[in-house]
C-alpha cells in the first residue's frame, strides 16, 4: 500500500502557495525494521501522520512504525543505501518516504522483482544500478585532506563502466560521484565521496581530457 500526502506551503515572498507532497510505502516485509539513525521519534501517531512529519524534518529518508504501539521512528537513511540493514523487530514495519517524488518512478520501483524479493521498493535504489549522470570536459577537485586525497588518487581501470562499478559497489557516503580520464587501453578513475553542488564553483574545473560523473540517485 502506498499512501500520498499532499499539503499547500506558503512561501514568503511568493504570491501564491506551493504544494508539496510525499509518498509512503511499506515494503512487503512484516515485523522488520531497519538499523538507521533515528532522528526523533512519536506516540499514538498514524502512519500518514508520521509521513507528513517526515515532510517536514530536515534529514528525513524513511521510517519505522509500530503498529500495535502507533509510534513512529523517523530515520535519517534508508534501505539501500548499503549504510544499514533490515533487523527482526516484532510488530513493526519499515516505509520508504519520497519527498516530492514521481508518483510513475515510484510505481515502476515497487512493481519491480527487487521490491518483492529484496525489499528494494524505493527508487533511490536505482543508484545501485549503472546509473550515472555525466558532465564532459569536467573535473571536480578533491578535498585538500590529506586522507580524502589519498581516496581520490586514480586509479587505472579497463573502462568507465569499471570505474562505475566500483563506486557502486561502495557505500553511498564513500563514493557520490567519481572523475575519469581517457588513458592507454582504459581509464583513470578517481571516486570521490562529495557531489559538485556540495563544493564551491571554483572547485568544477574544465580540462578537455577528464569528464565528471555522478551517481543517479542525487539531484
Amino acid at each position: 500500500m502506498i499512501f500520498i500526502i499532499v499539503m499547500s506551503v506558503i512561501v514568503v515572498g511568493v504570491s501564491r502557495a506551493s504544494e508539496r507532497h510525499i509518498y509512503i510505502g511499506a515494503i512487503p516485509f512484516k515485523d522488520m525494521k531497519l538499523n538507521a539513525p533515528l532522528l526523533t521519534s512519536m506516540k499514538n501517531t498514524s502512519r500518514r501522520q508520521c509521513g507528513l512529519r517526515c515532510l517536514h524534518v530536515s534529514g528525513c529518508r524513511a521510517f519505522n512504525y509500530h503498529v500495535t504501539d502507533a509510534t513512529c521512528y523517523l530515520l535519517g537513511d534508508y534501505f539501500c543505501s548499503e549504510s544499514h540493514d533490515l533487523i527482526t523487530a516484532p510488530g513493526f514495519r519499515y516505509y520508504d518516504c519520497e519527498k516530492d517524488g514521481d508518483a510513475q518512478t515510484i510505481s515502476e520501483a515497487r512493481a519491480d522483482r527487487r521490491c518483492r524479493t529484496e525489499g528494494h521498493c524505493s527508487p533511490k535504489c536505482a543508484c545501485h544500478s549503472l546509473g550515472v549522470s555525466t558532465t564532459a570536459s569536467t573535473y571536480l577537485t578533491p578535498d585538500s585532506d590529506p586522507e580524502e586525497e589519498g581516496e581520490a588518487t586514480p586509479v587505472w581501470k579497463d573502462s568507465v563502466t569499471s570505474c562505475l562499478l566500483a563506486c557502486v559497489s561502495m557505500p553511498l557516503p564513500l563514493c557520490r560521484s567519481f572523475n575519469t580520464m581517457p588513458t592507454t587501453g582504459g581509464v583513470l578513475c578517481q571516486l570521490l565521496p562529495f557531489l559538485a553542488t556540495e563544493r564551491p564553483a571554483s572547485r568544477l574545473v574544465r580540462p578537455s581530457d577528464w569528464s565528471h560523473h555522478r551517481r543517479k540517485c542525487f539531484a
